[in-house]
């Protein structure tokens, strides 16, 4: 792994982290190879973070497809589900400011995090 991509996920983590209110973790070799340790977490998320140079299209797509269909007091969500799966292990996507704006709240502003788009 080159040092620009170790940094990249280093400054995507961190983030991530900074925007949920969450404090990133340190790795010991033993907890990330036992994937026991969260990449960042507060008192009640564990979060992982991941780090892509694009997202899929269909992915993208059915949240912008939400977005734009939801009310202004409505939460856009996309759920997917995979055939033969329970419905319960169904995967919810957001955006990330609307998680913010509508879970973690007045605990911080926009300026608190590093937006990767800046950068």
């Amino acid at each position: 792994m080159s040092s620009r991509s170790k940094n990249d996920w280093k400054r995507n983590e961190r983030g991530q982290a900074a925007a949920l209110g969450c404090k990133r973790n340190a790795r010991s070799l033993q907890a990330m190879s036992a994937g026991t340790l969260a990449d960042s977490a507060n008192d009640w998320l564990a979060v992982e973070s991941k780090l892509r140079a694009s997202l899929p299209k269909f992915l993208t797509d059915a949240v912008n497809q939400a977005s734009k269909a939801a009310k202004p007091d409505q939460l856009p969500i996309a759920v997917f589900h995979a055939r033969g799966t329970k419905r319960m292990d169904d995967l919810v996507v957001m955006r990330l400011s609307d998680f913010v704006d509508n879970f973690v709240g007045s605990f911080l502003t926009v300026g608190d995090f590093e937006d990767e788009a800046a950068t």
